[in-house]
């Protein structure tokens, strides 16, 4: 078999409903589940082809879950599943082959406050993005670490549940964990 669960989400009200993303050489698709994995639903997420990194269930509204996708973008949909949105205005996911892969999200204080972040391919760089409408539009938000390294790879973000006052960021190349008192 050439597949392999690359990432879950677990809903956050009814704990019997999962979310998997399956990668492969052959195949790579988002699976749910309602029962508990006894049985399982393609959502045909379009356009295939992504290695889905990340899965993020909207803890306040758990109707809206958000995947990122490596070669693909960014998506969103807001009931359960059933239908997404390709939101990748302002990410540099369409260029190819020079496309910087999605890797991780981070929910800030309100729904319509995300973090993104992408891990850089070649001579394109990734780097951390935000977006205040949800996902309609992403500006960069990287400055520092870009003076720092301009082909900035960053794996992972996530924001703390107490205060979105501050991102923490885990960068690719430098094996370095940074924080920043970015303010929203």
């Amino acid at each position: 078999f050439d597949t392999w669960a690359w990432s879950i989400a677990i809903h956050p009200t009814t704990p019997e409903t999962l979310y998997v993303g399956q990668t492969g050489w052959l195949s790579r698709d988002l699976y749910r589940s309602t029962n508990g994995g006894a049985t399982w639903e393609n959502l045909r997420l379009i356009p295939a082809g992504g290695s889905f990194e990340n899965i993020i269930i909207d803890k306040k509204s758990p109707n809206i879950i958000y995947v990122c996708a490596t070669d693909i973008g960014f998506f969103k949909s807001t009931d359960n599943g059933n239908t997404w949105q390709n939101l990748n205005a302002g990410l540099k996911v369409t260029d190819s082959p020079m496309v910087a892969p999605v890797m991780s999200l981070a929910i800030g204080e309100s729904r319509d406050e995300l973090y993104l972040a992408q891990r850089a391919v070649g001579i394109n760089a990734g780097g951390v993005y935000k977006s205040a409408n949800g996902g309609v539009s992403w500006f960069a938000i990287d400055t520092i670490l870009r003076s720092l390294d301009k082909y900035v790879s960053v794996q992972d973000i996530c924001t703390p549940s107490v205060s979105s006052e501050y991102l923490f960021i885990a960068l690719q190349e430098h094996g370095q964990v940074f924080t920043s008192s970015y303010s929203p």
